[in-house]
């Protein structure tokens, strides 16, 4: 009983901090190592061979990744600006609701910190992915890109489904589920505050940001697909 009121005292009267810096560096050390592990040793040379056997050359694809073996390594420096984005994406949304609701004392530089942390959780999705594709095997890059692991989209024929529905379906997995979860939990932890109220404006910021990268990217397709 001491334990739980313990517990209890340290939720609702401590302060949880998140060092920034240290939580960044982690999570796009993490996001490096596998997408390396995915470049040379899961996407190999035999996987872009056969993938674009029909439509190259075998020269022009030697060629190709000649010039991906050069440069790979810029992607790799751009990685943590695009973590950093991602991060900054959704700190916005969660900094908004939190104004909305009147929370004026939580910063976006709190909601950064934790929309960092939480990114963990799509470290681990990545981490899964890379698994799965080396325990099934797989023989061309669509066979990597059809991975679609504990998603809306892995309960459908992706052969059926229209190209702009692809992201949605996509979109809608547990990943995207334990991490809404996360952010919620470390919110509360980080300002303060109960779980309850945390839900209140973190839940509505979250799925207003997905709504609106849904929109931005099934309308793109729409796009691209009508030319």
């Amino acid at each position: 009983m001491n334990t739980i009121r313990t517990i209890s005292s340290l939720w609702n009267t401590r302060q949880w901090r998140i060092y920034g810096w240290p939580v960044f560096l982690i999570v796009s050390g993490f996001y490096m190592i596998f997408t390396i592990i995915a470049d040379w040793f899961v996407l190999t040379e035999a996987v872009y061979h056969r993938s674009f056997a029909e439509q190259l050359s075998t020269d022009r694809i030697t060629f190709y990744l000649s010039l991906r073996e050069r440069y790979v390594w810029i992607g790799y420096l751009f990685l943590p600006l695009v973590i950093a984005g991602k991060a900054c994406y959704m700190s916005f949304f969660v900094a908004a609701g939190a104004v909305v609701s009147e929370y004026d004392d939580i910063r976006f530089k709190e909601c950064f910190k934790a929309a960092i942390l939480c990114e963990g959780i799509f470290v681990i999705a990545l981490g899964i992915r890379l698994l799965w594709a080396k325990l099934v095997g797989i023989e061309t890059l669509a066979d990597y890109s059809s991975i679609e692991i504990l998603s809306m989209m892995s309960l459908f024929n992706s052969v059926n489904i229209e190209t702009w529905l692809v992201f949605p379906l996509q979109a809608i997995n547990v990943f995207e589920l334990l991490y809404c979860i996360s952010l919620c939990w470390v919110m509360a932890f980080q300002s303060n505050r109960s779980l309850s109220e945390c839900v209140r404006f973190v839940l509505p910021s979250y799925g207003m940001s997905l709504l609106l990268r849904l929109c931005i990217v099934m309308f793109l397709n729409l796009q691209f697909n009508s030319g």
